[in-house]
């Protein structure tokens, strides 16, 4: 093999794997803080509504958010920007934030 062959082949093959997995890198890196901050959110939903999901029999934000998602190699590997109006439903959002900043007041 000649110098330029093996230069062809380096160009061709590994330099575009390299790229490919640094960028697979960065993607996953990126969906372990979006995922921490659903699960967060999920988190403190439930601690504000804690009475009315022990009392009432209401769903934990785990229930209607968190388990619905899909699984970690279909978000990791999807074109699909990580924001939360690409991967959960409008009606369940509006759920989550509105739980979180005005939770329901407690019948005592």
């Amino acid at each position: 093999m000649t110098i330029n062959s093996i230069l062809s082949v380096i160009i061709c093959f590994i330099i575009p794997f390299q790229i490919l997995s640094l960028l697979i890198s960065v993607r996953s890196i990126m969906f372990s803080y979006f995922r921490s901050d659903i699960a967060n959110m999920c988190f403190l939903y439930d601690i504000k509504n804690s009475h009315s999901i022990i009392i009432n029999g209401k769903d934990s934000a785990f229930d209607f958010i968190y388990q619905k998602l899909p699984s970690s190699r279909e978000m990791i590997y999807s074109f699909k920007s990580l924001k939360l109006e690409n991967w959960i439903d409008e009606k369940d959002i509006l759920e989550l934030k509105n739980g979180i900043k005005n939770p329901p007041q407690k019948n005592v």
